[in-house]
């Protein structure tokens, strides 16, 4: 198939790599000056040359919405209805504001959810009473990209859409496909470190979800070594998921996975491009997530006016 990915970045570079490797014809946008790429400078000329059957969004998070305005636009020109879309994570860098609708199959990178402890968890959880959980990601931001002074990154910055809460935003995906819509939400976010950043730094939530009576969840851009895990107690049992050593504890009984970094995103791609996914992160889960990020950044806000 003709794919499209725009935005050459660390992530765009990967779904271009990850592509080819499965054997798709792959392009690019991006203002840069690439060596080894088909490149080109606009979204219209790649789109009218290309006639792309896939396109993967993954500039900068502020840039997302009005290039998936531009993507809709172009592909409406040339007639391309049948192309699906992906917008890497976080959907949108700002709250949904201004209501918009996908015109086309569109999706979001959320793709932890193809992790295959993801995907057996989802499996034990359906069938089995969630009491509480857990979830817990840090990872020290210089640590990111250590090719690249952190400083410069989108990640440090809030206008880019930078911060732990849509960095890391995961965690607030995952939580919502495994337990639902989330009720009661109480937060704590902010910059707490001496980090040389203006977003937000570290966020705690706690929420009772429709099927999870107590959730707690914790996001930070601190944590040295990095840590992923998630721990849930069901009625019959305690899982532990560590997304590091790729391990799932059921009680005593540990069970390990084989999957290296690039395997969540090759299975996401697959599975959208296939016409096959009842897992991948549609639009609309997209903007559950980004309307959850407006809840906890609501609750800062006014902590910071009480104050």
């Amino acid at each position: 198939m003709n794919c499209l990915v725009i935005g050459y970045g660390s992530i765009g570079e990967r779904h271009h790599r990850i592509l080819k490797e499965m054997g798709h014809d792959v392009s690019v946008v991006s203002l840069r000056h690439l060596s080894g790429v088909k490149l080109f400078h606009s979204v219209d000329d790649a789109i009218s040359s290309e006639q792309p059957d896939y396109v993967v969004i993954a500039n900068k998070t502020s840039d997302h919405r009005n290039t998936l305005i531009k993507v809709s636009d172009a592909l409406s020109t040339q007639n391309l209805l049948n192309t699906r879309i992906l917008v890497e994570k976080p959907l949108f860098h700002t709250s949904i504001d201004h209501p918009f609708e996908a015109t086309f199959k569109t999706y979001v990178g959320y793709h932890l959810r193809f992790h295959p402890i993801m995907k057996e968890l989802k499996k034990r959880i359906n069938q089995n009473k969630c009491l509480t959980a857990f979830a817990y990601v840090g990872q020290y931001l210089p640590l990111f990209r250590p090719q690249r002074d952190y400083r410069e990154s989108y990640s440090s910055k809030l206008s880019e859409g930078g911060g732990a809460l849509r960095d890391l935003s995961h965690e607030l995906d995952y939580l919502s496909w495994f337990f639902g819509k989330p009720n009661n939400l109480f937060s704590l976010s902010g910059k707490i470190s001496s980090l040389d950043i203006d977003s937000d730094d570290a966020a705690t939530v706690l929420m009772s979800m429709q099927h999870c009576q107590m959730v707690m969840c914790e996001l930070n851009y601190l944590d040295r070594p990095g840590k992923r895990f998630l721990n849930i107690n069901t009625r019959d049992a305690t899982l532990f998921a560590d997304l590091i050593d790729n391990s799932l504890m059921v009680d005593n009984h540990k069970m390990d996975f084989s999957c290296d970094k690039d395997t969540p995103y090759r299975e996401m791609h697959r599975s959208i491009l296939e016409g096959e996914s009842s897992e991948a992160c549609t639009f609309s889960e997209g903007q559950t997530a980004m309307n959850l990020i407006k809840r906890i950044e609501g609750m800062k806000e006014a902590k910071q006016m009480i104050l």
